[in-house]
């Protein structure tokens, strides 16, 4: 269980109307022990630098974690939540096409305004 302290290095969005959450961690080190929480693996998550997707899955729901870390760069947070975006737009059946992207676009701005504190 995560303390209240590692609490504050961590922002949820939800993905309305489709109910995915994504979680948004700034620290690699609890980035890691949240990951290895969830999944209950027994290693860690392979290297990365700073920025990093995971989605994880059972058949009634999909949780994204999203890594944003130092020195958080804002393009790299935009690439990270365009992964999610397209990884929840894929889940619930939205072929995405250059005219129509409607829903990754409205995913990325909204997810972005979430983890950026606008919202």
């Amino acid at each position: 269980m995560m303390s209240k302290k590692d609490m504050k290095g961590i922002k949820l969005y939800v993905a309305n109307p489709y109910g995915t959450k994504v979680l948004m961690v700034k620290d690699c080190r609890l980035y890691h022990k949240y990951y290895l929480e969830l999944t209950k693996a027994k290693s860690g998550v392979p290297g990365y630098a700073d920025g990093v997707t995971h989605q994880l899955e059972t058949e009634d729901e999909m949780l994204i974690l999203i890594g944003w870390f130092k020195p958080w760069k804002v393009s790299t947070l935009a690439h990270e939540c365009s992964h999610a975006a397209f990884r929840i737009c894929g889940r619930i059946g939205i072929d995405l096409e250059f005219d129509n992207n409607e829903a990754h676009a409205y995913l990325l701005s909204d997810m972005m305004d979430r983890f950026l504190g606008v919202k």
